[in-house]
């Protein structure tokens, strides 16, 4: 009985739950009402309870509204919840809802809608007004904190705060500009989320590298079933677009984009893809091979990144061809990269085989790094005096801890200063015709922010067209390698195999050396070349 008399309480409390939740409902959406390209991820949230949402949506989608929503819905359906919105930092989060009093006067000042008339604006004020001051306590402007008549709040913060993580136990989270923040908030956050059950909705536009923290997330949302991921066009808002894709505002705004060379941007921006940086980047033509979100990983091979053994073999074949290098640019502060790779002698391939690129500080001395090349080198070709190695010649201590410790010598290479993006432009040139291959292990790391690929396909000019000092140090140690080689893309033909004119007689490489040593003729037989002085050799009848 006591049973039957707990559940029938329960059920008289979720029933008057669901009774205040569709009076709310319709008292916010006579205000204010999410669009159509909103309405699926609100019903994650008040309908099916999803706990993480991922929206990845294009500008002018009505992202921090719909955030600011979310937040007045989940604050007065539970009383006395904490509430947090997290921008990418406190200020920017001031920014873009407390100093323009959005967060504050969501209900009391409304913005107008674009084909809203007088009468439909006043009369939603007039509603707004009347919510403020139904729900509304007060916001705390010192703390950029709103307090509501229930006991709940909501409170703007930044990421870069993430040290004061570890104590907050919030009832809901918001995550706007994500793809600023800093990676430790959410790290610090997680736990902290998973004592109350608290949703998770994480809000932004595309980043404008790849391999970034916030595809990983969103990657991670697509997989786990108590999450959403929406990818939502700029489009999709019909407040802002009432005839789509095809609305005339959005076509003025896409042929802009277009019109300046920027599709790369429009596809973000617009079409909320996440893009390689297309006009800006250095490295347009670079070809990844195809990422598996449910591995989270990148598989197969691509144009450019080949299957590791598959390199090797071809190398093994001819090993001639082939010239061995290991260039460093060494950096103890930020990160220490090193390339491991060969040039082909005649067709001018070059292929980097594999890479060291160590941002933890304690791992970057030469009595960490340099054994760890050693290991790389004899895995690839264990003949270390066939190795030619290349250094950053302001990096001089390398160099002489290397020879001290190790017995090796590394030889200096200038940098290209003035020269910079004529280099630069030589790397492109060898994508584009193949000359510039890399390894699959050169893949390692390219989900953490690292890596010859993860720069490459993150370098890019600023908006000034200038070309930033900044994650670019395995670019960089390629550049070294490519200046000390003095490297030229012009084929070379490859010589061609001596014929011997002996019938049955194999010209091994016994027989060349005996042939150039002067002790057999054209025909086989015994020769007296190796005994003649050079004047013996000319046509007697011309100097008789």
């Amino acid at each position: 009985m006591r049973e039957r008399a707990l559940f029938v309480e329960k059920r008289k409390r979720h029933v008057k739950f669901l009774q205040f939740q569709a009076q709310l409902e319709a008292e916010m959406h006579s205000f204010w009402i999410p669009h159509k390209g909103q309405v699926p991820i609100a019903k994650d949230l008040f309908r099916l309870w999803k706990r993480y949402s991922f929206l990845q949506c294009g500008r002018k989608f009505g992202k921090t509204d719909f955030a600011i929503y979310c937040m007045y819905m989940f604050a007065i359906l539970f009383p006395n919840s904490q509430i947090y919105y997290i921008a990418d930092t406190m200020k920017h989060g001031g920014e873009l809802v407390w100093a323009n009093q959005r967060l504050q006067k969501f209900f009391s000042s409304p913005k107008r809608g674009r084909f809203e008339t007088d009468e439909e604006f006043a009369q939603r004020r007039l509603i707004g007004q009347e919510l403020y001051e139904k729900y509304i306590d007060k916001p705390n402007n010192s703390e950029m904190r709103l307090r509501f008549k229930n006991g709940s709040f909501i409170k703007v913060d930044g990421a870069e705060n993430y040290a004061n993580a570890d104590g907050i136990e919030p009832d809901f989270m918001v995550y706007d500009e994500f793809k600023s923040h800093d990676p430790r908030f959410n790290e610090a956050m997680e736990p902290n989320l998973r004592v109350k059950r608290a949703p998770l909705l994480i809000v932004g536009t595309p980043p404008e590298e790849m391999g970034t923290y916030y595809e990983k997330i969103a990657n991670s949302f697509k997989k786990l079933p108590y999450a959403t991921h929406y990818e939502r066009p700029s489009f999709m808002n019909s407040h802002m677009y009432p005839d789509g894709e095809q609305d005339v505002e959005f076509q003025e705004e896409r042929d802009k984009y277009i019109s300046r060379g920027d599709e790369d941007v429009m596809e973000r921006e617009l079409y909320a893809k996440i893009v390689i940086s297309g006009q800006k980047s250095l490295f347009p033509n670079l070809e990844l091979p195809e990422y598996d979100y449910d591995k989270e990983i990148y598989i197969g091979e691509s144009r450019h990144v080949k299957n590791h053994e598959s390199l090797m073999k071809r190398i093994r074949r001819s090993p001639k061809d082939w010239d061995f290098f290991d260039t460093y640019d060494a950096g103890t502060a930020v990160c220490f990269a090193a390339l491991f790779g060969v040039l082909n002698r005649y067709t001018k391939e070059v292929i980097i085989l594999d890479c060291i690129y160590e941002t933890d500080t304690r791992e970057t001395s030469t009595g960490r790094i340099y054994p760890r090349a050693q290991e790389i080198m004899d895995e690839i070709f264990a003949f270390e005096d066939y190795w030619e190695g290349t250094y950053d010649n302001a990096a001089a201590w390398f160099m002489n801890e290397v020879l001290d410790r190790y017995g090796r010598t590394l030889m200096p290479c200038t940098k290209d200063l003035k020269n910079k993006e004529n280099k630069l432009g030589l790397i492109r040139d060898m994508l584009w015709e193949d000359k510039l291959i890399f390894s699959d292990r050169c893949m390692r790391g390219i989900t953490k922010d690292s890596g010859v690929l993860w720069e490459m396909i993150n370098y890019r000019k600023d908006d000034k067209g200038r070309i930033p000092k900044e994650n670019d140090h395995a670019i960089d140690a390629l550049r070294y390698k490519l200046n000390a080689m003095n490297y030229d893309p012009t084929w070379v033909e490859k010589p061609k195999k001596v014929e011997d004119e002996r019938r049955g007689f194999a010209l091994t490489e016994a027989n060349l050396r005996e042939d150039n040593s002067g002790r057999y003729s054209k025909n086989g037989s015994r020769s007296n070349l190796a005994g003649l002085t050079y004047a013996d050799t000319l046509p007697k009848d011309r100097y008789d």
